[in-house]
């Protein structure tokens, strides 16, 4: 089984900076209305003067949170954002059609998906598909990232549009840990790393799938 790379503990500080200053404006989808429906993100302009780590972290969250839209934005840009809805949806539509898997997430998962800020960022090539940052999720968007470029088969699944669901799952099963009981998986050593991280997939996969 394909593993999700650990993240090294520099890095997920820089980027949980980001994203506590991205959080400040609206997510990517506005998750109240059709998922996947894009809403303008409002961000302060202020921090391009700013040459401090700070103003670095806020350019750097702005950038990533820019929305899709029909001008001003390439298509690949556009399709990235809405496989991260494809996913989302997916997602809910495999809770939704499982008394067990709506069970395993205490009946909150979709509740709690509608609440999550998903942000594109771009984490990197490897096997991240997605990390959990505060209350929030980082979704790579990196071309030769596990999102954007998931396996031909993963879990039991085939489409990509399931397999990025499957990845959504994951990261909801450490958002909702006291009733999944997932563990952290992103250790600074690989072995645990791994071990941990088959132990919660097999969580998911047993309930859900």
């Amino acid at each position: 089984m394909k593993k999700f790379a650990h993240l090294p503990r520099a890095y997920t500080a820089v980027l949980g900076l980001a994203l506590a200053v991205a959080s400040q404006a609206q997510s990517c989808y506005d998750h109240h209305g059709k998922p996947g429906e894009a809403q303008p993100t409002q961000i302060d302009a202020s921090p391009e003067k700013d040459g401090s780590k700070s103003g670095q972290a806020q350019r750097a969250a702005a950038k990533a949170e820019q929305p899709p839209s029909t001008s001003g934005v390439s298509p690949t840009a556009v399709s990235q954002h809405l496989l991260i809805a494809q996913a989302i949806a997916a997602a809910k539509a495999r809770i939704e059609s499982s008394k067990k898997c709506r069970t395993f997430f205490n009946y909150q998962g979709v509740e709690v998906i509608d609440h999550t800020g998903y942000y594109a960022l771009d984490l990197g090539p490897g096997t991240i598909a997605a990390a959990k940052v505060g209350e929030n999720i980082a979704v790579n968007i990196n071309p030769r990232g596990a999102f954007m470029h998931p396996p031909a088969e993963f879990a039991g699944l085939h489409a990509a549009e399931d397999v990025r669901g499957f990845f959504i799952l994951h990261e909801l099963g450490h958002q909702l840990s006291q009733s999944t009981k997932f563990v952290w998986d992103h250790s600074e050593l690989k072995s645990l790393n791994d071990f941990r991280h088959d132990l919660n997939d097999g969580r998911l996969r047993r309930n859900c799938y």
